[in-house]
């Protein structure tokens, strides 16, 4: 957290306000937990509420049936259900934000949606059952969740936004559970992958459309 919170700072605009909170996708409490701290965040340092929630963290493809915390298979607990858990609890903040002139929610998805299994979409037996798990599969779950997710927080709620976006292929540490050695893994990702700068002016473009609308 204090590595990240230092590089945060390095590219943040000169006065911004910005507090570091653990997050732990992998528990529905610890989600919870981090919630609650990053609305007492907001509470103590901003006005305005929550602006923006990017949700960003994920696993990709390992290759055995990891479960979270609470039993629920480890890509979408990490890739979905941890950050619309999170999402919900700061509801309120975020619509604090949105009444005093926009709330944006931007989900990482992936063109990996397309992986889902068509029928059904959503089957939670299926999901954890580990003689039927495919990582692709189950990776592609996540990410479709995310887009489902997004169009529906937009059609709720009036006063936030959301997104869904690709951000490419990215040289980050997304392939960790990859069979190829990590070494060439990584040779191979610095040659064809967008590096991390340049992939969050994805994640970030909703807003920059939203700053041309107006």
């Amino acid at each position: 957290c204090a590595a990240a919170l230092a590089d945060v700072r390095r590219h943040a605009p000169d006065g911004a306000l910005i507090s570091c909170v653990e997050l732990e996708l992998l528990s529905l409490n610890a989600t919870a937990r981090a919630a609650a701290a990053v609305a007492s965040a907001v509470k103590a340092r901003s006005s305005r509420g929550l602006e923006l929630l990017v949700a960003n963290a994920g696993i990709m493809m390992p290759p055995t049936l990891l479960r979270s915390a609470d039993g629920i298979e480890a890509q979408f607990a990490t890739n979905h259900l941890g950050h619309f858990h999170l999402a919900n609890l700061l509801m309120p903040q975020l619509r604090e934000a949105g009444k005093a002139g926009g709330a944006r929610v931007v989900a990482v998805s992936s063109l990996a949606h397309n992986f889902a299994p068509s029928q059904p979409p959503f089957n939670l037996a299926e999901l954890n059952d580990e003689s039927a798990y495919s990582s692709l599969r189950a990776y592609g779950w996540s990410k479709l969740a995310n887009i489902l997710w997004s169009r529906e927080l937009t059609r709720r709620e009036q006063s936030v936004c959301a997104d869904a976006v690709h951000p490419g292929l990215v040289d980050g540490n997304i392939l960790r559970y990859s069979m190829v050695p990590d070494w060439i893994a990584r040779a191979a990702m610095s040659l064809i992958a967008w590096d991390v700068e340049t992939a969050a002016l994805t994640v970030m473009a909703p807003l920059v459309r939203t700053g041309a609308d107006e």
